[in-house]
């Protein structure tokens, strides 16, 4: 009997706090959810960032590390090519003066 009269009372006194938990419970889970996507947009944005200037650092690394076999295959094939442009260089003056010397006996 006791329950009878006392639980009319608790349900009212539930009820109020209740329907305010919930009325505030909607703004409070739209402010979270807000919260919730503009940090997964930053976090995209900052993850997006980072991918595209490591893909630029790598290429640049990349770059520095093919630069120097290909510098000292340059520096070592116009070596090579240097001193045969100065034996032919050297044997077309050769050849060129044995010309002359020929024409000059000839005349």
């Amino acid at each position: 009997m006791g329950m009878g009269f006392i639980l009319p009372f608790a349900l009212v006194f539930m009820a109020i706090p209740l329907e305010t938990f919930i009325h505030s419970s909607r703004t409070v889970m739209g402010s979270l959810g807000v919260s919730l996507l503009r940090s997964l947009a930053y976090l995209s944005r900052l993850l997006g960032n980072f991918s595209r200037y490591l893909g630029h650092t790598l290429l640049h690394l990349y770059d520095m590390l093919a630069f120097a076999p290909l510098w000292v295959e340059r520096i070592f094939s116009h070596r090579g090519q240097g001193s045969t442009n100065q034996a032919r260089e050297h044997n077309d003056d050769k050849s060129h003066h044995d010309t002359l010397a020929v024409k000059g006996a000839h005349s």
